[in-house]
């Protein structure tokens, strides 16, 4: 598990809300507007985090040439299932332990960016 959390610093670091903030800005986004989109975490700010990390996690632990669709599909839908229960700021009360370790990398995602 310790790559997990070196994975989760890492996308928390590289997603962090002032570097985001600053690309928003330099697209053109008014600094005001690119502030307010970056100070919260949204649903679809955590969904693509949370998706950004189980690619990552993929590549470095499993290896892309090893991805079959069945078990890449069933960590999707972990993802969603996982999003919305953190958007609801509760539980996620579920058996499947990698199901329930995405709705953890969510919340610590969400932790570590915005403390």
């Amino acid at each position: 598990m310790e790559i997990v959390s070196a994975l989760v610093d890492l996308v928390a670091e590289v997603f962090h809300p002032s570097m985001v903030e600053g690309a928003l800005i330099r697209q053109g986004i008014a600094p005001t507007t690119a502030h307010r989109l970056t100070s919260q975490p949204s649903v679809t700010i955590m969904r693509n985090l949370l998706l950004t990390h189980m690619a990552v996690e993929w590549t470095a632990t499993h290896g892309i040439e090893n991805a079959n669709l069945a078990r890449v599909h069933n960590d999707y839908v972990d993802v969603e299932y996982a999003i919305i229960a953190w958007a609801c700021g509760g539980e996620y009360v579920t058996h499947d332990q990698r199901a329930r370790r995405r709705f953890e990398e969510a919340v610590k995602l969400s932790d570590r960016i915005w403390p």
